[in-house]
């Protein structure tokens, strides 16, 4: 997967379909970052402000860069798609009444968003509106009342924390695989470590040290917009990938059967889960037959009643070409919300970079174990182990990059355990399926 100093560019445009509405990606000019959309540009009315009010353009200068590059970058796109809903609504967002802020804000709680996201959205408004006289928008005391409220209404979820049996814990942690101490892997030892460390400090901040023991191996948080074109399916959990207004890209097996799963987009950590997105349809690969052990053709679409919104922290991704390469080596960007080390899951979205691996060493992994390889498929992973990705990813995206432009090149489909060395993930070709994908969409 990408590491934290690229960028992950969202998909060209979607035409939409006059008579249906549906919307196939193609090669468009929809080229918006999910992480780094124009930040000097989006809070330009602050510096015209500050303008105003006599400062040269050092104090202005150095007054915006107190924040912290990550929190300019969040101000601004907060700050832009306030400046998108006042376009809708006939106003200007710079000098707008209070009324009009608070209707803002007030969407926003309707739309199941957070205190504190709705905090930081307040904020954002507060840097580039010039205010109310002698008040800024933030210090308004409708505003403050406002806030105050929404935290009545959407009180923080807390991530409850597991009650400990402390001889139970160190007599586990003195026990294979923990013990001896020669036989045990890297892994496994920091796993041991974080949790002594937890056990000798405080219980409240074990689940954050099983988190950061992970992080090295299983890969890294993303941050909210890092990866904007991630499905959620729970019931049971699996993954997937915007590729259209009303289409979600997923693995057959997810579907394969099963009724209860409820489709999510622009989730970062499962303690705050939006609306789920309503099913019209779904549509598996004509050849998958899901019998166990089977995985070829494991792709599937879904249809949704109502399109999605893209805005930073959604967007579409885009698909391959017939003749799309997937060259060995070459690193690619897997994430999901599936298992870590020793079937620990996680509430966080996690992405890591793993290569593509040739074929021919990718079945010699996978002899003797009662599974085939076909040219629908191909593997991603590291001889080591210890990246990979688990259940819970499954119909997940793994994503190459060409010329700055992201792609789906494959889907989370199948693999021996996770994460074992000499083993490596397998995932759905999806170049191999583009006919069948543009067919099922314009029908």
């Amino acid at each position: 997967m990408v590491s934290g100093n690229d960028s992950i560019v969202g998909c060209g445009a979607v035409a939409t379909s006059p008579s249906r509405g549906r919307s196939i990606p193609g090669s468009g000019n929809y080229r918006a970052r999910a992480r780094d959309i124009g930040t000097s540009e989006g809070l330009a009315p602050e510096r015209d402000r500050l303008t105003k009010r006599g400062l040269s353009a050092d104090v202005i200068r150095t007054i915006q860069s107190a924040r912290a590059s990550s929190t300019s970058t969040l101000y601004s796109n907060r700050w832009s798609m306030f400046v998108r809903w006042c376009e809708t609504n006939t106003m200007d967002p710079v000098c707008c009444p209070v009324e009009q802020i608070l209707s803002f804000l007030q969407y926003l709680l309707d739309k199941r968003r957070s205190a504190s996201t709705i905090k930081g959205y307040a904020a954002a408004i507060s840097a580039c509106h010039e205010g109310f006289g002698n008040k800024t928008v933030f210090s308004h005391s409708l505003v403050k009342r406002f806030l105050t409220g929404t935290r009545r209404l959407r009180p923080v979820a807390r991530a409850s924390v597991p009650q400990w049996d402390l001889s139970t814990v160190l007599n586990a942690l003195c026990a294979p695989p923990f013990e001896p101490l020669s036989q045990i892997s890297l892994r496994l030892l920091s796993l041991k470590t974080a949790l002594l460390l937890a056990l000798c400090s405080t219980k409240r901040y074990v689940v954050v040290l099983q988190s950061k023991s992970m992080e090295g191996f299983w890969g890294k948080v993303a941050p909210p917009g890092y990866i904007p074109w991630q499905v959620l399916l729970s019931n049971p959990r699996g993954g997937g990938m915007v590729i259209g207004e009303y289409w979600i890209m997923t693995a057959a097996h997810n579907l394969h059967g099963n009724t209860g799963y409820k489709v999510y987009v622009g989730v970062n950590n499962l303690l705050n889960l939006p609306e789920p997105l309503e099913i019209a349809s779904i549509v598996l690969h004509p050849k998958y037959n899901g019998s166990k052990g089977d995985y070829d053709h494991d792709i599937a679409l879904i249809y949704l009643k109502h399109s999605i919104s893209f805005n930073t922290n959604v967007m579409p991704l885009c698909l391959p070409t017939n003749y799309s390469k997937y060259p060995t080596g070459k690193n690619g960007l897997v994430s999901g919300f599936g298992l870590m080390e020793s079937d620990m899951s996680t509430n966080d979205l996690m992405y890591a970079q793993i290569p593509v691996v040739d074929q021919k060493t990718c079945r010699k992994s996978i002899e003797n174990m009662n599974r085939s390889l076909t040219d629908n498929m191909f593997c991603a992973g590291v001889p080591e182990g210890g990246v990979d990705s688990c259940q819970g990813d499954s119909g997940g995206p793994y994503v190459l990059k060409e010329k700055e432009q992201s792609w789906a090149a494959g889907i989370v489909s199948w693999g021996i355990n996770c994460g074992e060395s000499g083993k490596y993930g397998v995932y759905t070709r999806v170049a191999n399926y583009i006919d069948w994908i543009k067919k099922t969409m314009e029908e």
